[in-house]
């Protein structure tokens, strides 16, 4: 099983900005705290979704179905895990998506001391 260090550390990024890893036969799948979507293979990593930070990155399919992300209705059935970081970073993560700002919200409300500032962002989304 990947983790989220040996993922950032093969793509040279700092491990917060890895939300989630999923192995699949085709490789790592890491989920990026700013909701670009990338498979890390043996020989590089490549991009899987269209996302402006994924620009640069040669495009991967992978041969396994559903691991999560956009499916043929357009809807996203990746499990969510909100980033762990700052105001700036969930609401990047967020962006304009509802059902990220209701989980965002969630998992704010739910810390031992919520930060009012995203609550607010987050409220003004939904």
């Amino acid at each position: 099983m990947t983790t989220r260090e040996e993922a950032a550390r093969a793509m040279g990024v700092a491990p917060r900005e890895v939300n989630s890893v999923t192995d699949t036969q085709d490789g790592a799948v890491a989920l990026m705290a700013s909701g670009a979507r990338r498979l890390i293979g043996d020989d590089g990593y490549y991009a899987l979704d269209d996302h402006a930070d994924n620009a640069h990155l040669r495009r991967a399919e992978l041969t396994e179905p559903d691991i999560g992300g956009p499916d043929a209705d357009g809807q996203d059935d990746a499990p969510e895990q909100v980033p762990d970081g700052t105001v700036e970073q969930v609401m990047t993560w967020v962006g304009e998506d509802a059902g990220r700002a209701r989980a965002a919200l969630e998992a704010e409300e739910s810390r031992p001391s919520p930060r009012k500032s995203l609550i607010t962002r987050l409220e003004e989304l939904l």
